[in-house]
């Protein structure tokens, strides 16, 4: 059984259905702008716990500025893997191959605004069904 959490706040946070608003009185405070960007973080753990595959999506509203792709290995040992991108299911971008011992990251940059309900999900080539969502929402 493939294990997912998610934390975030602001543009995303559908993916586990988990919502974690900011309390009615900091909401202010707490609104997206370009001196203050929101982020939302889901993984997902692959059957045996030797692999987790996380994304990290932060923009402002419906903008989203990067989206950060992370893979962490269990058990050590080098690992290559090229980075992808899906927006609601179609390959949106790919990026470079990585290699390292313990993870591999990549950031996307991609200052674009997406339709309200977007759904943002990464996934490396070496583990293509670990692939953490993200809902773009305002």
């Amino acid at each position: 059984m493939r294990k997912h959490f998610s934390f975030g706040l602001g543009i995303t946070l559908a993916a586990a259905s988990l919502f974690l608003a900011a309390p009615a009185n900091a909401a202010v405070a707490n609104e997206a702008s370009p001196a203050n960007p929101q982020t939302a973080q889901g993984c997902t753990t692959n059957d045996d716990d030797s692999k987790t595959s996380c994304i990290d999506v932060e923009g402002h509203k419906l903008t989203v500025d990067r989206v950060t792709a992370d893979e962490y290995y269990g058990g050590g040992g080098h690992h290559c893997a090229t980075p992808r991108l899906y927006a609601n299911g179609s390959l949106f971008a790919t990026g470079p191959k990585r290699c390292a011992t313990f993870s591999v990251q990549w950031t996307f940059p991609i200052n674009e605004g997406f339709s309200n309900h977007t759904q943002l999900c990464t996934s490396w080539s070496d583990e293509p069904g670990l692939r953490p969502c993200e809902t773009v929402h305002d």
